[in-house]
């Protein structure tokens, strides 16, 4: 069973294309949590380097190592389980959508972008996780506050400050 999570709408003070242009190469990913490193923002998490390519993410208890490994992919490890996410797919300026690897739960991850205006987007984070009807209760919450976030935190960057 098929069990969807979607993010509040956001919007951003950012261009269409300025917001793809970053979220659709996962390199950017480094770039995007070096720019929050120290920052809060009303983003509760702690964030710290591992190494160049190695983050590490404490949220709500919980640990979570970021590994990006190329453009299209990255580890990502929690509770000594590595899942990998690859890009599945992209729309020129509107989406991109990310399938995991190796999980022994199967999900996507997908980012819609719309545009506003010329200097404003709106956005939507969407969690589509293929579990058993009794793991539904125990899951929601959980996937539902962990979009909210991750659409907050990608709605609070400044999509300028990189050269994507």
């Amino acid at each position: 069973m098929a069990v969807q999570f979607e993010s509040n709408v956001k919007y951003v003070s950012y261009s269409q294309e300025q917001v793809y242009n970053v979220l659709s190469d996962l390199n950017n990913i480094k770039k995007m949590a070096r720019a929050f490193e120290g920052q809060r923002a009303g983003v509760d998490f702690n964030m710290s380097f591992l190494d160049e390519d190695t983050m590490e993410i404490q949220a709500k208890g919980v640990s979570v190592t970021l590994k990006v490994v190329s453009p299209d992919a990255l580890e990502i490890t929690a509770k000594g389980m590595t899942v990998t996410l690859k890009v599945v797919e992209r729309e020129e300026l509107k989406l991109v959508k990310l399938g995991a690897d190796n999980s022994p739960v199967p999900f996507n991850l997908w980012i819609q972008i719309l545009p506003v205006d010329a200097a404003q987007a709106k956005m939507k984070v969407t969690l589509r996780v293929d579990v058993g009807l009794f793991m539904k209760p125990m899951i929601s919450k959980p996937c539902k506050e962990g979009v909210e976030m991750f659409a907050n935190l990608l709605s609070i960057f400044r999509y300028d400050s990189l050269n994507a």
